[in-house]
């Protein structure tokens, strides 16, 4: 067994019953990253982990697990410039980001906090999912940075939706399987991205 066992297996469960894999209580959805190793029972404390802490995870259960691990993947993506993972915690400061495929909204909220961009627009093609990003952190007791727009746009169409040379860094978090068309994505980000501005992918 052990945690990531649970995970998978409870995740698909609720998959296949119907619902989302993730628990209901947590707003960072992905499969998560923690360099000591979920399995030996590390310690797992993403930086300014007091942002992503909420009224309803209880420390040490399944969705606490889930929610920390996901700020940690998060982390990784946002502050990783160079060869060394998470070295650059500056990275995303005073920088324009789109983020692709916000999902339930927690990672973009954790990283417009923790890592304090000039502007931080975080899209997803299911208006329902924007209405609730915008309205789930508060109902969970998150503080949504001032900097952080929740916006409806296509992926495949991005340079319909926002200027050329829009933003510094696009970020896309464990969602590049389910997008309708990657190559349009990818090409799309190249043209709202500033010269000399990042693509970030995991």
């Amino acid at each position: 067994g052990g945690l990531l066992w649970d995970v998978a297996t409870k995740g698909f469960k609720r998959l296949f019953d119907g619902g989302s894999m993730y628990p209901d209580n947590i707003d960072i959805c992905n499969c998560g990253f923690h360099a000591g190793g979920v399995a030996s029972g590390a310690p797992c404390c993403p930086p300014r982990s007091e942002l992503i802490a909420r009224r309803d995870l209880e420390e040490g259960s399944l969705s606490w697990w889930m929610q920390m691990h996901g700020a940690a993947l998060y982390w990784q993506v946002a502050t990783t410039s160079g060869k060394e993972l998470g070295a650059d915690a500056g990275f995303l400061t005073e920088k324009d980001v789109l983020e692709v495929a916000c999902m339930r909204g927690g990672g973009a909220s954790y990283l417009a906090e923790a890592l304090r961009p000039r502007s931080y627009v975080a899209i997803d093609i299911d208006e329902d999912c924007i209405e609730a990003c915008r309205s789930r952190l508060t109902s969970v007791g998150a503080a949504v940075p001032s900097c952080l727009k929740f916006t409806t746009a296509n992926a495949s169409k991005l340079p319909e939706a926002f200027p050329a040379g829009a933003f510094d860094v696009v970020l896309n978090v464990q969602s590049w399987a389910v997008l309708a068309d990657p190559g349009a994505f990818v090409h799309g980000a190249a043209d709202v991205l500033r010269p000399g501005g990042r693509l970030l992918v995991c």
